[in-house]
């Protein structure tokens, strides 16, 4: 593993651009030893994930969208990061015995897999006993789970919405089921602008994962010392994670 690379605005922000480099150009070597050095440098995922790769897909959609780079580019890029987020998911260590249970994936229509993948990770980071259900999922399917499952918290990742008026009557439909189970409902995403938004009732919306570990926060904490433990709190500080 390499070492951390430190923290700070800077050194994220440095990284962004690295990782956009490193997407398009289909270099996973170069993805994972930044993406890995963030993380033993004392960056949580949540940070990462905000500050770094946010914005790295932000730039690469730009180019794709202005021809400068191929659609398949893109999608490495995201099959890339899939394989990193998997590794660093399995890096957390197991949440402890009480805590709670949550859910979460998209909509129907909506098949962008990272939104609802890096939730998983900054709510297991954060100690939840936390799953993604995949994505696609029609309104009352996640109701079903709710009902069996009985989790704590759903979050809905909205990334893609290609209808509004089916979209809305699907986000009621899980409200109302939420509302009905006692659970919290958060939502976020890219496509879930204001207007959409203000048609359905829900418990907290956030513009970036930060946000989501901070609702999470307000339902329940875990002992102190439950999370973030192993390797990641005995990292170092270096610099070998980023160039230049």
């Amino acid at each position: 593993m390499p070492e951390g690379i430190g923290r700070g605005r800077g050194v994220a922000g440095r990284a962004a651009g690295q990782v956009a480099e490193a997407l398009e150009r289909g270099e996973f070597e170069r993805l994972r030893r930044i993406g890995w050095g963030l993380y033993l440098g004392g960056h949580p995922a949540r940070e990462i994930f905000d500050d770094v790769l946010a914005p790295a897909f932000c730039a690469i959609g730009g180019r794709w969208q202005h021809g400068e780079i191929e659609v398949y580019q893109e999608r490495r890029a995201c099959e890339m990061c899939m394989r990193f987020l998997r590794e660093l998911l399995r890096a957390i260590p197991p949440p402890p015995e009480e805590a709670p249970y949550a859910i979460g994936g998209t909509l129907a229509g909506d098949e962008y897999t990272l939104g609802a993948h890096m939730a998983e990770i900054v709510l297991r980071e954060a100690g939840w006993r936390a799953e993604c259900y995949g994505l696609g999922l029609p309104a009352a399917t996640w109701c079903a789970a709710m009902e069996k499952t009985k989790p704590r918290l759903v979050w809905l990742s909205v990334s893609w919405v290609e209808s509004v008026p089916t979209f809305v009557e699907e986000a009621r439909m899980l409200c109302g089921c939420a509302e009905q189970y006692g659970v919290a409902l958060m939502v976020g995403g890219r496509a879930l602008s204001e207007r959409i938004r203000q048609q359905f009732p829900y418990s907290a919306y956030g513009d970036n994962f930060q946000h989501l570990a901070a609702f999470a926060g307000t339902l329940w904490r875990p002992r102190e010392g439950d999370v973030r433990g192993g390797f990641a709190k005995a990292a170092g500080s270096g610099d070998a994670g980023l160039e230049g």
